[in-house]
C-alpha cells in the first residue's frame, strides 16, 4: 500500500466512527423531546381542563347569585343549576382520570371544588 492509502483509511475509519456515534445521540435526543412534547400536550389537557372546572364553579356561584338576588326565576334557576352541576361533575371525572393515570397530578387552586352548595 503507498503512503496516502495508509493515512486516509485510519482517517475514514474515525470519521464513519464519528458520524455513527453523532446520529446516534440525535436519535436519542429526538426520541426525548418526543416523549416530553407527548407529556406536555397531556399537561395542557389537564390544565384546560382544570379552567373548565373553575369556569363551571365560577358560573354556578353567580347562578345562585342572581337567584338570591331575584333575576333569575325558580324554575330556571333548578334547570340551569342541574345542567351546570351535571357538566362540573363531568369534567371532575375527566380530571381524577388524568390524575389516576398519572398524569399531571397537581392540586388545584382556587374557589371550592364542591359543584353544589
Amino acid at each position: 500500500m503507498d503512503t496516502p492509502t495508509l493515512l486516509l483509511t485510519p482517517l475514514l475509519a474515525l470519521a464513519l466512527i464519528a458520524a455513527v456515534m453523532l446520529l446516534s445521540r440525535m436519535a436519542e435526543s429526538w426520541q426525548r423531546s418526543r416523549s416530553s412534547s407527548r407529556a406536555s400536550a397531556e399537561d395542557r389537557d389537564l390544565i384546560a381542563l382544570q379552567d373548565e372546572k373553575q369556569r363551571l364553579l365560577l358560573t354556578l356561584r353567580d347562578l345562585e347569585h342572581e337567584h338570591a338576588m331575584g333575576k333569575v326565576s325558580d324554575e330556571d334557576f333548578a334547570g340551569l343549576k342541574a345542567y351546570f352541576e351535571r357538566e362540573a361533575l363531568r369534567v371532575i371525572d375527566r380530571i381524577d382520570s388524568h390524575q389516576g393515570s398519572g398524569v399531571g397530578a397537581k392540586p388545584t387552586t382556587g374557589p371550592a371544588t364542591e359543584a353544589s352548595s
